[in-house]
């Protein structure tokens, strides 16, 4: 039974993943019409899989640049949440406040959503900053960028 606890944790965190959105200039050969163009103040990151204690670590590769003002992680594909991760949330959430970034979250699902409420989490980021889809989350970013 240990044995089975242990390769499902190794299993979940090999699943788990963070992935930071490509930036290209106006003059980079890759641009094409599918790419979003963004501000470079705003960095969008998308985590996938389960966060739980055992890949808690993964918010770790969140990287901010000097110049950056708004943090947006998109949660689209991350169907748990456990208190390890949310305390390495709040972490990033610490530091990103100390820079002067706000962090807006992008499609939170039910069971994340739910830990973070009871935690009060969503009171400490702000409910403006939990938008339903990438597109809101984005458009809130570039209020933020411009006040």
């Amino acid at each position: 039974m240990v044995l089975a606890c242990l390769l499902f944790i190794k299993r979940m965190s090999e699943e788990t993943k963070v992935n930071g959105w490509t930036y290209v200039d106006d003059d980079t050969p890759d641009v094409d019409e599918h790419l979003q163009k963004l501000p470079l103040q705003i960095r969008v990151y998308e985590i996938s899989g389960p966060l739980f204690f055992g890949t808690a670590s993964v918010i770790e590769e969140i990287a901010v640049k000097d110049f950056t003002t708004c943090l947006v992680l998109r949660m689209r594909s991350v169907p748990a949440l456990d208190s390890t991760a949310l305390n390495a949330l709040k972490d990033l959430v610490q530091v990103c406040e100390s820079k002067g970034i706000t962090i807006v979250f992008s499609h939170v699902n039910d069971q994340p959503m739910k830990v973070m409420e009871k935690a009060g989490f969503i009171e400490l980021v702000g409910k403006e900053n939990f938008q339903p889809n990438i597109s809101a989350a984005l458009n809130r970013a570039e209020e933020i960028i411009h006040n």
